[in-house]
């Protein structure tokens, strides 16, 4: 499901219209692509990136980059988080809070940030 979701979020498209890629998300930052420059951006305004909680860098490089007008970022922590809970409801909840107890001022920090170089932030989820 996530990644027909994701792909059908980054490309616009209907999920018909990638088949191919149905059961995997190899092609998402090439769908991010393609997506914004039937728009007519050129493909160096396409950032596509992973945030990332468990390092130094939280944000990767395209997000400081001047060229970059469009950016998809994604982080799959609470996706795994609920995908391996074996233990249901109560599992998924103690796994949550302690994600945000150790990851949501980084998190929180790293939209401020977006803000801050002028880009608009959604988030969604599957």
């Amino acid at each position: 499901m996530t990644a027909v979701s994701r792909q059908a979020l980054v490309s616009g498209l209907r999920p018909t219209d990638f088949t191919d890629s149905l059961t995997h998300n190899r092609h998402e930052s090439t769908h991010w692509e393609n997506f914004w420059t039937r728009k007519g951006l050129p493909v160096s305004a396409c950032g596509y990136g992973r945030l990332s909680f468990h390092s130094d860098t939280f944000l990767p490089a395209q997000a400081t980059s001047s060229r970059v007008h469009m950016l998809c970022l994604i982080n799959n922590d609470i996706d795994e988080m609920l995908h391996g809970a074996s233990l249901g409801a109560a599992n998924v909840q103690a796994s949550l809070r302690v994600w945000l107890e150790h990851r949501f001022s980084s998190f929180s920090n790293s939209v401020q940030t977006l803000l801050q170089r002028g880009f608009s932030v959604y988030l969604t989820s599957d």
